[in-house]
């Protein structure tokens, strides 16, 4: 009921079968108007029993396909003030001030409020995004005033006949008609569309018609169609700009969508010439360049999208009437990982705080988080997140072989092994990630039997290292005196015979500089135990004998390699010269003998043992940086 001395306000709304979503957009509103109108267009469910429920004056209007007529028919049923227009699916939203409308009806010069509604799309998904339109859907009951268009009609044009004055709104709409079932949606879809092919038969020259027109095209799945409606639009003569930029917006979304980036950013850029103030277009072209990982770029875009998206409703406007953008915690999360690759830590730290403060629950957060963390050395921090991220789903190899660093670096190295074993080999990426962990794991002291136990089940994974990881593995082992462990990566390459040869003439000579051929001793023996036919064992074993002064070992050595290898001169020189350093003289000329029944030496070309320089590389901490 209209109150006495103060200014009125009536809620004029259209509808049809709308008893699920009717209740809570009355209920949101109901407190605040002092009357309602409700025009039904053909109902057949309970939306008249529940807008009558809410004291609603309803009104019958036999549906003629066209918005603005149904519209009509409920201003010339109001008589409040103001009028406040609501859809349905849409919610008024005071933001917290429940005097918000009575006071935008209050103030003094002004007609008209353009209002703020938010479409929301799929907030639950990865792709969280929202539209903003910026409509007059708050408005003095001016005479003259009217709705024009079939679809998606607007009082518009008659207040700028009325030469009204207008002002942005406190308060917002939130829109949830893309909530619905899919088939409801392409319902409403489809009738809206028949409406508009009619429109823009009678009118082929009405760029709004044309923008309205491909959006829905675009909205059923038929980008080919929307793509050629805006091709349309855009060489029509004396297209406003405004209009144009939003043509093209329309335009970078198809590219967008179906993973076009370049054409993507070309259009977002063309639209940013024509109205520089303007959310959407930079969106698109942040998320462009995103997804084309040139994160310089991506950033900028997206910080203005973040600063867009928290301006309070009365500053949330641009150049544009309608505005597209993603969510506040998709866009903090995209900035997060802008600045992640750029390597700029202490920033992505922040934004990733900002997201968790939002949802704790997010695992892609949690990692990124975790691995800034680990570049700025907070290690038991970045546990923290890297356990919450492995335990809400990530089970990737990298995430597996950072905690497993992050173990070690806090002291933990039973739970360091735990990660180890755990961690998979299936890209060349992550073997890097296994040797460079195995090397820091190597350095620790008093590990030897520990680490072997993890090598035995890694010995899969250590046959496809490279040469280069292989012998940066083997030289941190040997100089930390994992020598148990040495045998077993030696033992589970044993099949490379040229590397390994290569390895155990760099081993055998570090261990003769250290002056450690004793504790070499031992592993060799155990090799040879293993593998009885792996000629670099069997030769590195009577190498280091015949160091260390035991000849009788050394010939039985180099007699199982003599026969082995009868052809090489090389091993029956060796054996035969073995051979008179005990006083064999007869022996070393029976070797000698048998060689030269063998063959024509010359021919023989003689046996030469790979050599290589010094394979100990020094083992650096890499870290687990992405690039």
């Amino acid at each position: 009921k209209m109150t006495p001395g103060r200014i009125s306000i009536s809620l004029c709304m259209i509808v049809k079968n709308e008893e699920e979503s009717l209740p809570d957009c009355l209920a949101s509103a109901a407190p605040y108007v002092d009357e309602i109108v409700v025009v039904d267009t053909g109902s057949r469910d309970r939306t008249v029993e529940i807008a009558e429920s809410f004291g609603a004056q309803v009104r019958h209007f036999e549906w003629v396909d066209d918005f603005a007529a149904a519209r009509n028919e409920s201003l010339r049923h109001a008589t409040g003030e103001w009028v406040l227009q609501l859809d349905a699916d849409e919610r008024l939203n005071l933001l917290g001030c429940p005097t918000g409308l009575r006071e935008a009806a209050a103030a003094p010069g002004v007609d008209a409020y353009v209002v703020m509604i938010r479409c929301n799309h799929g907030a639950e998904s990865s792709e969280a995004c929202y539209g903003v339109n910026h409509n007059y859907r708050f408005f003095r009951r001016l005479p003259g005033i009217r709705y024009e268009k079939p679809v998606h009609e607007s009082v518009d044009h008659s207040l700028r006949r009325c030469r009204a004055a207008t002002a942005n709104a406190g308060f917002v709409i939130d829109h949830y008609g893309y909530d619905v079932d899919a088939s409801d949606l392409n319902r409403k879809l489809e009738r809206n569309l028949a409406i508009l092919e009619r429109t823009a038969e009678k009118d082929p020259h009405d760029p709004f018609v044309l923008y309205y027109l491909a959006n829905t095209y675009e909205a059923l799945d038929r980008t080919g169609e929307s793509l050629d409606v805006l091709k349309r639009g855009l060489e029509l003569e004396g297209t406003p700009d405004i209009l144009q930029a939003m043509l093209l917006n329309a335009m970078s979304r198809s590219h967008l969508f179906a993973g076009d980036y370049w054409k993507t950013i070309e259009t977002s850029i063309r639209s940013l010439d024509i109205e520089p103030n303007q959310n959407t277009a930079r969106y698109y072209l942040g998320v462009a360049y995103y997804n084309q990982k040139m994160y310089d770029l991506a950033i900028p875009c997206l910080i203005s999208c973040y600063e867009y998206c928290r301006l309070s409703a009365e500053r949330k406007t641009t150049g544009l009437p309608q505005e597209h953008t993603l969510s506040e915690l998709e866009l903090l999360k995209l900035l997060a990982v802008c600045l992640f690759h750029k390597k700029d830590f202490s920033k992505t730290v922040y934004f990733s705080q900002c997201f968790l403060q939002k949802y704790d629950e997010d695992p892609d957060v949690h990692h990124i988080i975790g691995l800034s963390y680990y570049n700025q050395h907070q290690y038991s921090t970045a546990l923290f997140h890297l356990n919450k991220a492995y335990s809400l789903g990530d089970k990737g190899n990298e995430i597996q072989s950072v905690l497993a660093c992050c173990a070690l670096k806090v002291g933990d190295i039973e739970k360091c092994f735990e990660w180890l074993v755990e961690m998979g080999a299936e890209t060349s990426e992550s073997i890097q990630h296994l040797f460079i962990l195995l090397q820091l794991v190597g350095e620790q002291p008093n590990i030897d039997s520990q680490l072997v136990r993890v090598l035995i089940q890694k010995k899969t994974t250590l046959r496809k290292g490279t040469f280069q990881q292989l012998g940066s593995l083997l030289s941190t082992l040997a100089r930390n005196g994992s020598l148990n462990a040495v045998s077993v990566v030696l033992e589970s390459i044993c099949q490379r015979t040229a590397e390994v040869e290569s390895f155990m003439g760099g081993l055998t000579e570090y261990f003769v500089e250290q002056d450690r051929l004793s504790a070499f001793h031992p592993v060799l023996e155990a090799l040879v135990a293993r593998c009885p036919r792996a000629t670099p064992f069997l030769d590195a074993l009577g190498i280091v004998c015949i160091k260390m002064g035991n000849p009788f070992r050394a010939i039985e050595v180099y007699g199982h390699l003599h026969h082995l290898n009868p052809d090489s001169i090389a091993y029956s020189r060796t054996l035969a010269g073995l051979h008179v350093s005990v006083g064999n003289e007869a022996r070393a000329l029976q070797v000698m003998s048998d060689h030269r029944r063998g063959g024509d030496l010359a021919a023989a070309g003689g046996h030469q043992r790979p050599r290589c320089g010094d394979v100990c590389i020094v083992a650096e901490d890499k870290g687990f940086e992405q690039s």
